[in-house]
């Protein structure tokens, strides 16, 4: 019956079982029993007088169950043609490790980034022992800029000389759908008036101005 009490037990850390001699004596003919602790893992059976000490493997190498060790690193991230960006765990990851050396996973949020996010923004790295299911985080800073040109795309315009010999343009008359990602601020024409000195064709520049 103990033996059948023991196989069903759940651990958290070394306890004492106690029972007859006749109890001890069959536990130390056992060398190891699987008994659950997160993970079953195995445990080994020793006596002292009439008591049966449990401990794990991991207890008797000195495994210090530890959470890992979350390092984070502040980056700069540029806009795509569209507006957008994201990250991915690694780019923030400043050499997270883990003490136990166990496998560990990376996730950072938020990950997506668009033009209203231009400027500093604070992401949360979080670091996973896949063995132990200990998380650790840690805060970078992306930055997000907006180097993209805007696209000037111009158009040819006829105009005619009013009766005292004068013409002007605005700029929306030589724009012919200029853009930019997070979107345009201005749009200018130069030279915009016209007299008769300058009848016939003449070229004029059509600056674009982003928001940022």
């Amino acid at each position: 019956m103990f033996l059948n009490q023991l196989s069903a037990l759940s651990v958290s850390s070394d306890f004492n079982l106690k029972g007859t001699n006749h109890d001890i004596q069959r536990l130390e003919n056992i060398v190891t029993k699987r008994l659950v602790f997160a993970e079953p893992e195995t445990f080994h059976l020793t006596s002292e007088l009439n008591t049966a000490k449990v401990f794990s493997d991991a207890e008797s190498e000195g495994e210090s169950f530890a959470a890992p060790t979350a390092l984070c690193q502040n980056i700069t991230v540029s806009l795509d043609a569209f507006g957008n960006a994201t990250i991915v765990a690694s780019d923030v990851d400043g050499g997270s490790s883990d003490p136990d050396n166990d496998p560990i996973t990376l996730s950072v949020s938020p990950s997506s980034f668009d033009c209203s996010n231009i400027g500093a923004n604070t992401v949360t790295l979080t670091v996973t022992d896949t063995n132990e299911n200990l998380s650790s985080t840690c805060n970078a800073i992306v930055t997000i800029v907006d180097d993209t040109l805007p696209n000037a795309i111009c158009q040819d315009v006829t105009v005619q000389l009013d009766a005292s010999g004068n013409a002007s343009v605005i700029a929306a008359q030589v724009d012919n759908g200029s853009n930019d990602n997070c979107g345009v601020a201005s749009i200018s024409v130069s030279p915009n008036t016209f007299n008769c000195a300058n009848v016939g064709a003449n070229t004029v520049t059509l600056t674009v101005t982003d928001d940022n």
